[in-house]
């Protein structure tokens, strides 16, 4: 590589560093001594969330001998990189402190459920090999201070990416798609715009009639869209339009459409066109289907990757 090119591959390096926030009172203590608190709390991305979108949130709450708090929070998106988000504190008052301060800043964020501490570790050293992977630096006068209340990861960077991407953890097909973006051009996407990426997931249905039943009952979140002559039932996944994303229809009623859906046989079928709303409609999913529903499959594809089979498909006519 030239000189002139490894100067230019550093400064796109440089521009894609994180500067992630954070507590102000975040205190440079040793991951040895951190590491010999407690754990009192410990959230996890849900897995079915995070095979289908590549995001997740998660929490590290250990208690220090003084009786304080000192937590970490690592919003997850391997789409933007590996972390959307990072914040802590070494100094908290108290459980509810934490509760108020991740309801105000993680609202809208992916979500996560009671995990091992261990596991989370395996997450977010995976997502930080990723990140390297793609390009990003993490100003370590924040991260590390962060990292240290995790477990200790042993190997390497390589190592903690294999961990990530194995099979039966991450899949591999979603790398593959996600690895065909350019990292240069997600940098000029808007903070408050997404990148495409069709997802279709697929869930088998213990009881289709109850399910049917249940998105029905949660009108206007799940509209139900038509019937084909084969019996499949559709439905839309919709919300009221944000303030920032204003809608002329938001005055006649009318809300922002996030995904779709189909039911058919013992199947359901979801499909959304970014990968965020791919997470928010799995994870609500789980929550009014339950037991009745079990994640299968996924699979993405880029918008280069549908115009090209479109095109293909348009020389086979």
């Amino acid at each position: 590589m030239s000189i002139r090119r490894k100067k230019k591959e550093e400064r796109r390096r440089e521009a894609r560093r994180y500067s992630p926030a954070v507590a102000d009172r975040v205190a440079r203590v040793s991951a040895k001594v951190c590491r010999t608190w407690p754990v009192v709390r410990c959230l996890v991305p849900d897995s079915d969330v995070w095979r289908a979108s590549g995001c997740g949130s998660s929490l590290i709450v250990r208690q220090k001998p003084d009786g304080t708090l000192a937590f970490a929070v690592f919003e997850l998106q391997m789409m933007a990189g590996g972390f959307a988000i990072m914040f802590g504190d070494q100094n908290c008052a108290s459980m509810s402190v934490i509760d108020a301060f991740l309801g105000s800043v993680t609202e809208n964020s992916p979500p996560c459920v009671p995990g091992d501490p261990d596991l989370l570790a395996r997450y977010v050293y995976g997502v930080r090999a990723w990140a390297l992977e793609r390009g990003y630096l993490m100003d370590e006068r924040v991260s590390e201070p962060l990292l240290a209340l995790l477990p200790a990861m042993a190997g390497t960077p390589d190592w903690w990416l294999q961990y990530l991407t194995q099979e039966d953890f991450t899949p591999p097909r979603l790398l593959e798609v996600l690895r065909s973006y350019d990292a240069d051009a997600l940098d000029d996407v808007p903070a408050d715009k997404e990148i495409v990426c069709f997802t279709t997931a697929n869930f088998d249905l213990r009881d289709p009639e109850a399910a049917v039943t249940v998105l029905n009952r949660n009108e206007p979140e799940f509209g139900a869209d038509g019937t084909d002559d084969d019996g499949t039932q559709h439905f839309c996944f919709t919300r009221a339009y944000p303030k920032n994303h204003w809608s002329p229809l938001s005055k006649f009623g009318g809300r922002q459409l996030l995904g779709s859906m189909r039911i058919h046989g013992s199947t359901l079928t979801a499909e959304c066109k970014v990968l965020s709303m791919t997470g928010r409609l799995v994870w609500r999913l789980k929550q009014i289907l339950g037991d009745n529903l079990k994640f299968r499959d996924a699979d993405w594809m880029s918008l280069q990757q549908l115009q090209a089979q479109a095109e293909q498909n348009e020389r086979k006519r």
